[in-house]
Formats: structure tokens, sequence, C-alpha cells
């Protein structure tokens, strides 16, 4: 049976740790969200803007923990067979948002070779818009898939589509001796 994941005592969790900057935030968030029906009409749409670049950027970091957590092994001192199955549990989730998330990391996040190296995410600028807020969830999925499928694409015709690319971009227009010299000759001058 997987063990309950209990808040830990304020004593045990350091100053300035992540425990005690995300307890801050919550309680500014908690600020905010007793104050929504009391703001001023003006300020509704541009508040409507930055929570929402707020919470794509939440999502990023959401994205990152889930892979320190992966990183870190947890899911065995916890008793569970795989992250995912993890993850799912403790936060809850959707058969369908479960795998969103998985993709997500496997795309965005930071990632470790086996040495424990740092290794950039595999759609680094992706992340990167993510963090800015410059994109949401959806849109990660959308690109993740585009790239999964010009991947795919790649791999099963191989070469030939870019070395037919190429040929066509350096060739010069050749004139069959059908043409009666209108139009560029094979050495690209106009006709005299």
């Amino acid at each position: 049976m997987p063990t309950a994941w209990p808040t830990p005592p304020a004593a045990l969790v350091p100053a300035g740790s992540l425990l005690d900057t995300l307890g801050i935030l919550s309680c500014e968030f908690d600020a905010v969200l007793s104050g929504v029906r009391e703001s001023v009409c003006a300020e509704l749409l541009p508040a409507l803007r930055e929570l929402e670049v707020l919470s794509r950027k939440v999502l990023a970091a959401q994205v990152e923990l889930d892979a320190a957590v992966a990183d870190a092994g947890l899911r065995g001192e916890h008793g569970y067979a795989t992250t995912r199955t993890m993850l799912a549990d403790v936060h809850r989730l959707a058969p369908r948002e479960k795998m969103a998330r998985q993709d997500r990391q496997e795309q965005i996040a930071t990632r470790r070779s086996l040495t424990g190296e740092v290794l950039p995410p595999r759609l680094p600028a992706t992340a990167a818009a993510l963090a800015e807020g410059a994109i949401s969830a959806g849109h990660v999925e959308v690109i993740a898939q585009v790239m999964r499928s010009e991947r795919s694409l790649a791999a099963r015709q191989g070469d030939a589509p870019r070395r037919r690319a190429k040929a066509t971009r350096w060739s010069t227009p050749r004139i069959r001796s059908s043409d009666s010299g209108t139009g560029p000759t094979a050495a690209g001058n106009a006709p005299t």
C-alpha cells in the first residue's frame, strides 16, 4: 500500500526552502482570490491576462518538479511501480491528464543523462515559452505532437526528401532543345 503524503511540520522545513516559498505564494494567492469580486471593472481584463500568464508559469514549475520527483526515485520509497502512477495518485489525476503530464515532462523538462549530467529539454524553445507564460499546456501538446510526427516522418522516409529538396534548390533551370529561345538558357542568361 502506498504511503500517505503528510505535510511536514513547520520545524522540519528550512526557511527559504521550496515548501516555504510555495506556502507564501499560496497565502498571496488566497488574498488575490478573496478580492476578485471587489475589483474595479477596469482591472478585470488585465488581471485575467496576468493570472493566465501566472498559471502557465506554475505549469512550467510543476513540470520541473514532477521531473525532479522522478529523478529522485521517490516512487520506490513510497511503494509505487512507476512515477506516473505515483503522481497520478498524489494529485488525483484523471487518466488523460496523467498521460498529458507525463508527455509534457518528457518534452519540456530538463533531463539527466546516465552519468547524472543535466541535459536540456527535448523542446527547449517550447519549455522557455511556457516558463515565460507565453503558451499554454494545449500549445505544448500540439507542438510536441507535431514534432513527434515530423521525427516519425523523417525516420520513415530517411534522407530522401532532404536530398530532393537540396537538389531542387541548387539546380539550374534548363531549356529543352525544342524551346524557341524565350526564357533563360541553361547558363541563366536572357535570350538575345
